[in-house]
């Protein structure tokens, strides 16, 4: 069982659309913001199978932004980040408007240095590659905080396919 993101400004428990010991997907229909989280060691099936269940939920649910964090993850291999950036990328792009929020959590404690670096290389090249905001930050309050300031999307009814707490990639 993963953890939810510790928040002191944002106590609404979220709905838990994609759990398996690889990563998770969590919804705040509260904020409508979406964390994704990748964690530990994975297969490159494993990690295309998270970001592209996040793209069926970005279809599906009125969302403002989505935070990432590969804070717990052993990290990625290049093949991974060359795909999310060639070919998850593309299809995010063409699922969100203009004003959807972007954000990868850079925490402070992590003091890996060759993660940081890849963190900043990811910001810098999908922020010029998208017409929506790419950014980091340094904690999940602080991520809600922008995206609530910032997003321009109306009150909206509940997702399409109802209130289901929990989804078939349980």
């Amino acid at each position: 069982m993963h953890t939810f993101p510790s928040s002191t400004l944002y106590p609404a428990e979220p709905q838990v659309l994609f759990c398996q010991p690889y990563g998770q997907i969590l919804y705040y229909p509260a904020y409508k913001v979406l964390y994704t989280e990748i964690i530990g060691t994975f297969t490159h099936q494993e990690y295309r199978r998270l970001y592209t269940f996040l793209l069926g939920v970005l279809k599906t649910y009125p969302v403002r932004g989505c935070i990432a964090s590969q804070a717990k993850s052993n990290g990625s291999s290049i093949q991974d980040r060359a795909w999310l950036v060639t070919s998850w990328f593309s299809q995010l792009k063409n699922i969100v408007g203009n004003d959807f929020i972007l954000i990868g959590l850079r925490e402070a404690h992590d003091t890996n240095a060759f993660k940081r670096w890849i963190a900043d290389y990811l910001e810098k090249t999908l922020s010029s590659m998208a017409a929506f905001t790419v950014r980091s930050m340094p904690d999940f309050d602080s991520a809600v905080t922008y995206i609530l300031e910032r997003s321009t999307l109306k009150q909206v009814d509940q997702p399409n396919e109802g209130n289901n707490k929990r989804s078939r990639e349980q």
